[in-house]
């Protein structure tokens, strides 16, 4: 049983990671809400006549999908973002009283 503590986290792995997870956070959850939005714009879509179900169909498609794209996009971003500062005040806190201690079996 070893125990061992975390004395700093490199700030800009920590962003990476950060900002790859919340990215592919955000854009599994805009899929999503694509296909719902698909799902909406037929239904809306055949309510007004045929010609607006094709369009209402295809219109909630694509601004699904490119909502998706700025959602997960920006999340990485902001990910990369928070996960940076998140580790500049780890380092910064476990300097001053100790970092994390983890017992490894």
């Amino acid at each position: 049983m070893a125990v061992k503590e975390i004395a700093s986290i490199d700030p800009v792995q920590c962003g990476k990671l950060y900002g790859t997870l919340i990215g592919l956070v955000y854009g599994i959850i805009g899929l999503v809400m694509s296909i719902f939005l698909l799902f909406l714009g037929v239904v809306i879509g055949g309510l007004s006549g045929s010609n607006g179900f094709l369009f209402g169909a295809l219109g909630s498609l694509v601004a699904g999908l490119v909502l998706t794209f700025f959602m997960a996009v920006f999340g990485a971003l902001i990910g990369f973002v928070i996960g940076l500062v998140g580790a500049w005040v780890y380092n910064f806190v476990a300097g001053k009283i100790g970092g994390l201690k983890i017992d490894l079996k």
